[in-house]
């Protein structure tokens, strides 16, 4: 039998969890379905400020389309170390954790943005 909302409410409540783990219980039971979200333009600039720190190019606060097909190893000149510390800062500013398995298929900034929308 599907709990109510009160019930997860309830739950989460006395286990003292989070509101995160209040809304990805709610996603667990089918009452509320993950929304794919876009990254704001605020957080495209995070994106590129970070790139920006460890690439010989530097892109100004300009827009993710611009430099998306981008390559991280070919293009940016990110080798196996400056990308680790890149996804480390990633993950740190927007709270979330990148699967190692996802993260070995990242070769462009494209595909690393939609990991990361995928993670939002």
């Amino acid at each position: 039998m599907k709990k109510s909302v009160h019930e997860i409410y309830t739950e989460c409540k006395d286990k003292n969890l989070t509101d995160k783990d209040f809304i990805n219980r709610l996603k667990e039971e089918g009452i509320i379905k993950p929304i794919k979200k876009k990254l704001t333009g605020i957080q495209e600039i995070k994106i590129i400020k970070e790139i920006n720190k460890i690439s010989e190019f530097h892109f100004f606060p300009i827009k993710i389309e611009r430099i998306k097909d981008k390559k991280f190893k070919k293009d940016l000149g990110f080798d196996e170390l400056n990308f680790v510390e890149f996804v480390m800062e990633i993950e740190k500013l927007f709270e979330i954790s990148l699967p190692d398995d996802k993260l070995n298929q990242v070769k462009t900034v494209n595909d690393f943005v939609e990991l990361v929308e995928n993670q939002l």
